[in-house]
């Protein structure tokens, strides 16, 4: 998120709590950048948050949708 005091990051927080945080870039990888500073490997970054998202406020996670397996057949 580009924001008046920076670039932030809406990282999901303890009690599903947003929290942003201020990161340094690296490359421009074109559809991705390089994060330098600012966050872990264990982070649950939010996809695409709104613009309106503000630190503190409580978010519903969403489980990713897994391709449905197929049905393995009965034994006879």
């Amino acid at each position: 998120m580009f924001r008046e005091d920076g670039v932030q990051v809406a990282v999901l927080g303890a009690g599903n709590k947003v929290e942003l945080r201020k990161v340094k870039l690296g490359r421009n990888l074109g559809t991705e950048f390089e994060v330098l500073k600012g966050l872990t490997e264990s982070d649950t970054v939010i996809n695409s948050p709104p613009d309106s998202l503000s630190s503190g406020e409580v978010v519903k996670v969403a489980k990713d949708a897994q391709p449905s397996e197929a049905p393995e057949p009965e034994a006879k």
